[in-house]
């Protein structure tokens, strides 16, 4: 350390003061640092590699990277995404700007939300926090324009400000559509304003840091209720015909408790005109050029980037957060290799062991505890570099050559989505990973 500055006169300048003064932030970046570096060099090195599977250089016996690098070439075919336009995505927009009250959204409910439209409210399934070994429906209010409920006062700036650049952003995004000027501005209005009730009755980013506090199970009857005029068990016998859970879990019970008060048959049309607009900002990224950057504007502003990756890195991005199990499993074999995995997994298992001799020759602790935690510490799933098999779901993932890049993401994304909700019918899989090996 040369910095002038003295430890204990600021820790953090002294520590990283020279660093600060020759690091440089990438501008499709939204931070610098050592993690930052790693991943940097996992993505120059996949890259390349996507980028030689694409052209033919390599190839790779995994059947389900072959289908990431499908959908990698849709990304860069940007003469066809460009002559597509907003065209891919105008069948589902119409379908949502055909609903003519909450009846007929509860008759198309489950083919909205397999097909990424935003309900009125959140759902999906997670392990019970009470049962680790069982799943859990879960529910929630909908999710917000703004980071965080307080930026919704009146008196914050910076609220205002970014509101202000995600409704540009939407209204040069509205104008590829087929609505009329009129409709658009009306379309726009009644987002804001359905984003704005939503605003008063979802919890605050510090309320949710209180996670245990998103423990709310609720009985399935009284989930109905609270959900209503929205057809809740309708929807759920449409994923599980007769099988639909006991309890639910409401993860934000103000918002489900509340409900009403921004869902009902008055407001209907907000709803549906802010669902019109998030899927076409959703589906943005996914069409022309052009109308991809309006959608990462306000994302950009948001995180201080300064410009979006070059499409390449896009496409790589892309591929590899939908196959990410696929592409973990394929940059650990090559860059990670068995025989240092068989290394590491033998270093844990010792590591396993002396802290159970640890334990048991503890002199402090009772025997009950030294019980629960040896029990704890036999009972782990070592799980180190990348997993040993790819999950069974990235099988269904198959990219059709012939679809836009729109199409082909809804597609993927609606395997997705229906291997979540089925998890609720089995036991919560140990093995499953939480991150990809080439993140690890």
């Amino acid at each position: 350390m040369q910095s002038e500055v003295r430890i204990q006169d600021d820790l953090y300048e002294a520590v990283n003061g020279e660093w600060l003064k020759t690091a440089v932030i990438p501008s499709d970046r939204p931070t610098a640092g050592g993690f930052s570096e790693l991943d940097q060099g996992v993505e120059k090195l996949l890259m390349k590699d996507f980028k030689d599977f694409s052209e033919g250089k390599d190839k790779t016996d995994i059947k389900e990277m072959n289908e990431a690098v499908k959908l990698y070439k849709k990304v860069i075919d940007t003469d066809r995404r460009n002559k597509e336009g907003v065209s891919p995505v105008l069948p589902l927009l119409s379908k949502i700007n055909e609903l003519k009250d909450v009846d007929d959204l509860n008759n198309n409910a489950s083919f909205l939300a397999e097909n990424g439209v935003n309900l009125p409210f959140n759902f999906g399934v997670d392990p019970n926090m009470k049962d680790a070994t069982k799943n859990a429906f879960v529910i929630l209010g909908p999710s917000l324009i703004l980071p965080d409920t307080s930026y919704y006062g009146e008196d914050n700036a910076a609220g205002k400000q970014l509101l202000g650049i995600w409704v540009a952003a939407a209204k040069e995004a509205l104008k590829y559509t087929e609505l009329t000027e009129e409709e658009q501005n009306k379309f726009l209005e009644d987002t804001v304003k359905f984003d704005s009730l939503i605003a008063k009755k979802v919890k605050s980013q510090l309320e949710w840091a209180d996670y245990v506090k998103n423990y709310n199970p609720i009985s399935y009857k009284d989930a109905c209720c609270y959900l209503k005029p929205f057809d809740f068990d309708k929807l759920l016998k449409s994923f599980y015909n007769d099988k639909t859970p006991n309890e639910v879990i409401a993860y934000d019970l103000k918002a489900i408790k509340e409900f009403n008060f921004y869902f009902n048959e008055e407001n209907f049309d907000l709803y549906k005109h802010w669902a019109y607009v998030k899927t076409l900002l959703n589906a943005a990224s996914f069409l022309s050029v052009d109308l991809h950057t309006i959608s990462t504007t306000y994302r950009r502003t948001l995180m201080g980037v300064e410009k979006d990756p070059v499409v390449e890195k896009q496409a790589y991005q892309l591929s590899s957060r939908l196959f990410a199990e696929a592409v973990g499993v394929y940059y650990g074999r090559k860059y990670f290799g068995e025989e240092a995995k068989k290394d590491i997994v033998s270093l844990v298992k010792k590591i396993i062991e002396m802290y159970k001799e640890r334990v048991k020759n503890n002199d402090f602790l009772e025997e009950a505890t030294k019980e629960k935690a040896i029990l704890k510490l036999s009972t782990m799933v070592i799980k180190m570099g990348y997993p040993d098999k790819i999950n069974k779901v990235y099988e269904k993932l198959i990219v059709d050559e012939d679809a836009s890049l729109f199409q082909a993401y809804q597609g993927i994304k609606k395997v997705l989505y229906l291997d979540n909700l089925s998890k609720l019918l089995k036991e919560v899989d140990r093995s499953e990973w939480a991150m990809p090996g080439h993140m690890v």
